[in-house]
């Protein structure tokens, strides 16, 4: 909507408007006449001949008993007036029908005017008091005259409620479709259901009414108008039109005039909604062959072209959203796309040095140094796992832990060919580990299981290597024991010169671990250590 609280309606002059549509001729009032005396029938008729209210005739009814006025006022639920005689089959017929409409038929809207030859079967007060009727007359004082003036009345009173109750269910279609209409996300499926519930409104004030309606918006600079929903005239209607094509001169000049707030343009025979989104578009709802309305009438059409704006200006502000989101999407797509090819690159470069050093021992004699350069190229290979997991992840922040230990422990099974002799047992908790804690974690597993594959189990020994990790909240207690030798009795990690076990003790300070050696029953360390608190850090 605009941000101006101006929106207005305007009723232009009333001449003759351009018109596409032969409007129909109006519906005649029907009332039924009920009594028991066929003269009664003929009299009514002939003094109701050329009767006409507010440009409509009448269509007449006729029953002869309780039973056929009874089908009659259910077949004719729009009856304006029932002309009832009191006594028929019995002295109350009359009186018995009226709460057969009231109560059974629940018409509240009829008028009942009761007409009695027989006074003394019904009391005038005790009736008009005990029955909801709308009129009382003796036959003997129902002259032409006086009929035509009470008939009037009647009519002119059930046209009144009759408007009250289609103004009624207007706005609970109103209220229903603004329901509904805010739940739309799809501007083409809200066009389609804003042209359905106007066309209902419409019929809801007037159900003679047939309107045609069609939502669009100028293009060219205001010379033609793009069709994009309509109904009736417009419902097959494919070219563009020029607004001269179906506004008047004086919706044109309105038109012409600069401003960015929502108005109705009304006048008999068409009305034009025209409206400004918050995203600067312009759009209008033309409607062809409007009813007479009243002023409530053109207040209810007003609460739904609000209604209409704040849904379109709603729609675009999610398409707006959605619009970002799919950027963000976009960018953070390619983000992850350079991201992966960045580890993809340092897993590549790390595999270029470990083949490098690979090469470099084909050539090595020294036991020693072989030694030296088949640790350093595991310990890269370590970390090139890491990387390798990373861009392989959806994720890409974290990665499996427990595949990487896996994948890991398997891989210096396999470098060191003891697969035949040393049985690996793996069981861990789930768990995801970001790229600053899992390349030290890997590189202390490394060095780890290295060293137990080395020296936990001399010559021909077989054994078994545990890994066991438990994660309760955010501490983590990683478990990597053999059953093999164990450690020399004098062994202190603290002044050993082994570049492993210094690696070790390093990293596990770098993570804030707590590190523990048990060197009963071969050799077990236990790294305790919490992924939060590498995170902070």
């Amino acid at each position: 909507m605009s941000n101006k609280e101006n929106d207005t309606l305007h009723f232009l002059s009333e001449d003759p408007v351009k018109d596409k549509i032969q409007k129909s001729p109006s519906m005649p009032w029907k009332i039924i006449v009920a009594d028991d005396d066929e003269e009664v029938h003929a009299v009514t008729a002939l003094a109701l001949s050329n009767f006409q209210f507010k440009g409509r005739n009448l269509e007449i009814l006729s029953a002869y008993s309780t039973a056929e006025t009874e089908r009659l006022i259910k077949e004719n639920s729009d009856t304006a007036v029932i002309l009832l005689d009191v006594v028929m089959e019995s002295h109350d017929s009359g009186l018995e029908l009226v709460r057969y409409i009231r109560n059974e038929v629940e018409n509240d809207l009829v008028r009942i005017i009761l007409r009695t030859g027989q006074p003394g079967y019904a009391p005038e007060m005790e009736v008009i008091l005990n029955y909801d009727i709308n009129d009382y007359k003796e036959k003997t004082e129902l002259t032409s005259s006086k009929l035509v003036t009470t008939l009037i009345a009647s009519l002119r009173n059930f046209d009144d409620l009759q408007r009250i109750e289609q103004n009624r269910q207007s706005l609970e279609l109103v209220a229903a479709s603004s329901v509904e209409m805010h739940s739309q996300k799809d501007k083409d499926k809200f066009g389609e259901f804003m042209i359905s519930s106007l066309d209902s409104i419409l019929k809801k004030f007037d159900p003679q009414c047939r309107p045609s309606l069609f939502h669009g918006y100028f293009t060219q600079g205001g010379e033609q108008v793009r069709i994009l929903n309509g109904s009736g005239n417009f419902g097959t209607q494919q070219e563009d039109l020029k607004p001269g094509d179906f506004l008047n001169d004086d919706l044109l000049a309105e038109l012409s005039e600069p401003g960015d707030e929502n108005s109705i343009f009304y006048r008999e025979g068409s009305a034009l909604l025209h409206f400004h989104s918050i995203g600067g578009n312009e759009r209008i709802v033309f409607i062809e062959d409007v009813p007479v309305l009243n002023t409530i009438q053109k207040s209810i059409l007003l609460t739904f072209a609000n209604h209409i704006t704040t849904v379109f200006n709603n729609i675009e502000l999610m398409e707006e959203q959605l619009q970002k989101e799919n950027e963000i999407r976009k960018s953070l797509d390619e983000k992850l796309i350079l991201v992966k090819e960045i580890h993809h690159r340092v897993k590549n470069n790390l595999q270029i040095i470990s083949s490098l050093l690979h090469m470099q021992s084909i050539n090595v004699e020294d036991p020693k140094l072989l030694d030296v350069l088949k640790e350093s190229e595991n310990r890269v290979q370590s970390m090139s796992l890491v990387h390798e997991k990373l861009y392989q992840s959806d994720l890409m922040a974290t990665i499996d832990f427990n595949e990487y230990i896996t994948s890991l422990a398997e891989r210096l099974i396999h470098t060191y060919s003891v697969s035949s002799e040393i049985g690996l047992k793996i069981e861990t908790d789930p768990l995801m580990l970001s790229i600053n804690t899992a390349i030290p974690c890997g590189l202390i597993v490394n060095e780890i299981l290295t060293n137990s594959i080395k020296y936990a189990f001399p010559g021909d020994r077989q054994g078994t290597i545990s890994i066991f990790m438990k994660v309760d909240g955010n501490v983590i207690s990683l478990t990597i024991s053999d059953d093999g030798v164990g450690l020399p009795e004098d062994f202190d990690p603290s002044k050993t010169k082994s570049l492993g076990t210094k690696l070790i003790r390093v990293l596990s300070d770098q993570i804030d671990g707590d590190l523990q050696i048990n060197r009963d029953r071969g050799t077990s360390y236990t790294l305790n250590f919490s992924e939060s608190a590498q995170r902070e850090s």
